[in-house]
């Protein structure tokens, strides 16, 4: 029971020895033990749940599902042979299966006890037992942990062959008869619908649902758990094609609503308003998210949301940090996207200008690091700055409750607005961030800058044309590395941007193509980026021939494998 398989199939092993008869002479005996002690040692090796223990178990399975003497190990040659695995045994190894996302040899291994009942011969005792719930169940989860492409298309597979299967059985049964253990009760359609929920599948996900509805009709089908599955299922889905997976997922939304409005449904939960507000964020669906988040608040205060069957949850951080960031990402530019944003932290308590009352604050460090990532996108650092000195001033108050990794993130995306700001003492207040950073860091304020903080500060100078502290902060980014300071050392965006300084410096045209090339080639390795930047600063001086041979160079390059990428429209835009 404590996952000791190993040392519970030694025991077993010497308490075969000791039964032994005595009048049992020959090497090989049959086993004094029944198949619930073998079980047992399936059993331990399931719960370890390790690579090493599931090999182990399935020489277990195997030894008894062939009759496989299994030696002892007691001085003298002596094996025996264990008991035929019943329908524990093979429960217990799709268990061990299903942990571990072994999909192929729980597929197969549910496939062969499925293939028994099917065929029209007297049944052997050797056969495989028929599969239970248990094991259907095991082999879904097999499926939802597997990491192959097409494990949701097999998983749909097996549960329409099961449908297939159980429809028969009923057309053959009197309704006395009618249940069946091959027919897919409600647990296996929800274990199939979290399938397609965590390898993103909401097409597969709606297809079950109605699957499910068909399966068990009148009020006894899909439940609230399996709707929020098919949901998260297009929450997976919008990281490939988030406005599509935005209007599907709407569409299965509104559907629940109705249904909780009926009867046929429980109110909804905050997170299924929050996982169609993650959805509607990741699309840039601002209007959209700000309208979801509108109804959780009439509702709060609404006379109609007294009565418990219609209450509505209560919009939580989670909610007015994911209406920021779908803000943040939509494509809207005005001031006044901005100013909506705003309106939302006012909402949550967070002080207007002028204000110097210190009422409570429904804020977190995540949600104002939404705001910040909004104004970092729009350039606009003087407001960045600004809400960054505010957050460290309610830290300090005990009006914020301080998170060093999310603290971090503050400061990356205030650097960031310095970076796309396009005011001439950017760089400068970009060094003053990171040289505050610094301190902190000094004075055992328990962070120090990343390099994500460095590169961006770099960008800061290259966009100032600030050649000689970029490489000098190169160098410095490097010397911290070697001395275990920062985890990693500079990368393409690094040397990116210093050879995007030197390009918009004043240096000569012979110093500033040198320290170029020097800088590619400590790069190490041929990049798609570097060789733009390259050719850019290549065309500033109109060096045409050396132009065109670094071109030639990159599809060289690219043509034997050590280019991911060969050269795009941006190259040859800069020969030309």
């Amino acid at each position: 029971a404590l996952g000791m398989g190993k040392e519970a199939e030694d025991a077993l092993l010497k308490i075969e020895w000791m039964l032994k008869s005595p009048l049992e002479e020959g090497p090989i005996a049959s086993s004094s033990l029944d198949v619930a002690c073998y079980n047992s040692i399936l059993h331990g090796y399931c719960k370890a749940s390790k690579r090493e223990d599931m090999h182990s178990a399935v020489k277990l399975f195997q030894a008894m599902k062939t009759e496989t003497p299994i030696e002892i190990n007691t001085g003298s040659s002596f094996f025996v042979i264990p008991p035929m695995p019943d329908i524990i045994s093979y429960a217990s190894l799709l268990n061990c299966y299903g942990k571990l996302g072994m999909a192929s040899e729980a597929e197969k291994l549910i496939n062969s006890m499925m293939s028994v009942g099917t065929t029209t011969r007297k049944p052997l005792e050797t056969d495989p037992p028929e599969p239970t719930i248990a094991c259907y169940i095991s082999t879904m989860q097999a499926f939802e942990n597997s990491f192959d492409r097409d494990a949701p298309a097999r998983a749909l597979a097996l549960l329409q062959r099961l449908e297939s299967i159980g429809q028969d059985s009923e057309n053959k049964r009197d309704k006395r008869s009618r249940r069946s253990n091959r027919m897919p009760n409600r647990i296996i359609y929800n274990y199939a619908l979290r399938c397609m929920s965590k390898h993103g599948r909401g097409e597969e996900a709606e297809k079950i649902l109605n699957m499910f509805n068909k399966a068990h009709p009148n009020c006894n089908g899909p439940d609230i758990y399996a709707y929020a599955l098919a949901l998260r299922a297009w929450e997976r889905v919008g990281k490939i094609n988030p406005k599509m997976a935005a209007e599907r997922a709407e569409k299965l939304f509104i559907e629940m609503k109705n249904l909780s409005s009926e009867g046929y449904l429980p109110p909804l939960e905050l997170s299924s308003y929050n996982t169609l507000l993650g959805i509607f964020a990741r699309a840039g669906l601002a209007y959209k998210a700000e309208c979801l988040l509108h109804e959780l608040e009439v509702s709060k205060s609404s006379e109609w949301n007294q009565v418990e069957s219609f209450r509505a949850p209560e919009p939580n951080q989670m909610s007015y940090n994911l209406v920021i960031k779908a803000i943040s990402r939509s494509n809207e530019k005005n001031s006044v996207t901005v100013e909506r944003a705003w309106n939302i932290l006012y909402r949550l308590g967070y002080p207007k200008k002028g204000d110097t009352s210190r009422t409570p604050m429904q804020l977190s460090i995540d949600t104002l690091n939404s705001m910040l990532k909004l104004l970092s996108k729009r350039g606009l650092a003087a407001e960045a700055e600004s809400l960054l000195n505010a957050m460290d001033d309610f830290i300090v108050e005990g009006r914020l409750k301080r998170n060093i990794a999310a603290l971090l993130s503050s400061y990356e995306a205030t650097l960031e607005a310095l970076g796309r700001c396009k005011t001439i003492d950017a760089a400068k207040r970009a060094e003053e961030l990171v040289t505050r950073m610094e301190v902190v860091g000094e004075l055992g304020g328990e962070f120090q800058p990343s390099l994500l903080a460095y590169n961006t500060l770099l960008n800061c100078y290259a966009n100032a044309g600030m050649a000689g502290k970029s490489e000098a902060l190169l160098e410095r980014i490097n010397q911290m590395h070697e001395a275990g300071r920062i985890s990693s050392p500079p990368d393409i965006v690094s040397f990116g941007s210093t050879i995007k300084a030197i390009a918009n410096s004043g240096k000569s045209q012979e110093n500033a193509v040198a320290r170029a090339e020097a800088l590619a080639k400590s790069v190490g390795h041929g990049n798609e980026v570097i060789y733009a930047l390259r050719l850019k600063l290549l065309a500033k001086w109109g060096l045409g021939e050396e132009a065109e041979r670094l071109l030639a160079k990159m599809k060289e390059e690219y043509g034997s494998g050590n280019l991911k990428n060969g050269p795009s429209v941006v190259h040859y835009t800069c020969v030309l």
